[in-house]
């Protein structure tokens, strides 16, 4: 059996392809996970994400191996203050930390995965 060495096709495309399938997914997942939230709550989950944008950069706190608990809680108290007026007095600061650290979570594991900053 002189084929015995022989990959199929599939096994000698670059992982990348399957790497960008994935992604795909997880946007997907994302973007149909975010119909589960209310108008309101979708508005501060985009909030969050904005300034997030605005925050981050290579060297950011956030990603550090162990970010700083109190930090991330004066970002989302920050974040707050500057939108409580906005938003109705039923939901709280709470909601807006929340929301933080799970986008947080999400740039956190995206960037270990070696994917791209910004959000698409």
């Amino acid at each position: 059996m002189q084929f015995q060495d022989f990959l199929p096709f599939y096994k000698t495309v670059p992982s990348a392809v399957r790497t960008l399938d994935s992604e795909r997914d997880r946007k997907e997942e994302h973007a149909h996970m975010m119909t589960y939230f209310t108008e309101y709550e979708q508005t501060v989950q985009k909030r969050i994400e904005e300034e997030m944008d605005r925050r981050e950069s290579q060297g950011s706190m956030l990603y550090d191996a162990h970010p700083d608990k109190e930090t991330i809680r004066r970002i989302g108290k920050k974040i707050w203050e500057e939108w409580e007026s906005e938003f109705p007095s039923t939901v709280g600061e709470d909601v807006v930390y929340i929301f933080l650290v799970g986008e947080v979570f999400r740039r956190r594991n995206r960037m270990k995965r070696g994917e791209t900053m910004k959000a698409v």
